[in-house]
């Protein structure tokens, strides 16, 4: 079995809150999710319903203020991570209280993982994939604990 895991992905996160913030997606040409706390996937990234009039975009390049707040757009500096394998999903069973293999494509979620609050998203174009994103300042330690469970694939129970 191999698990890698990418930590320098380069994607650039933004947040867009507020009432008008559908609206000012849809005027982008970037996609709307359909509920809180689901996904689409555009590009490379993805755009993430976080709650009413909360939108996490994941994407290239820069995205330009809105011309008028509310929306307020806001840049994040999360630290981003790719967890890739055929076993990603058992290898987080050792960091996570979920059952990540439930996680369809195109599945979105925001969880703990090895204590530290984390969204999750499982692109739907991309087979054996999740892509993980939390603060910055717990960037060091979730990244260390991924890779302790990477480096060592022994510790992975089969689901």
């Amino acid at each position: 079995m191999t698990l890698t895991l990418e930590t320098h992905v380069d994607l650039r996160l933004w947040e867009l809150v507020g009432s008008g913030a559908d609206d000012t997606l849809r005027a982008a040409g970037l996609p709307v999710p359909g509920d809180e706390l689901t996904a689409v996937e555009h590009g490379p990234g993805f755009v993430a319903c976080a709650g009413r009039n909360d939108y996490l975009i994941a994407g290239e390049g820069e995205w330009p203020q809105p011309p008028q707040t509310p929306p307020w757009l806001l840049q994040r500096s999360d630290r981003v991570m790719r967890l890739s394998g055929i076993r990603w999903s058992d290898a987080l069973t050792e960091l996570c209280p979920h059952d990540l293999a439930t996680l369809p494509p195109g599945g979105w979620l925001m969880a703990a993982v090895a204590g530290v609050n984390a969204w999750l998203y499982r692109p739907a174009s991309v087979a054996d994939t999740l892509l993980l994103g939390c603060d910055p300042s717990y960037g060091a330690y979730l990244e260390s604990m991924l890779q302790s469970v990477v480096r060592d694939p022994s510790r992975i129970n089969p689901s």
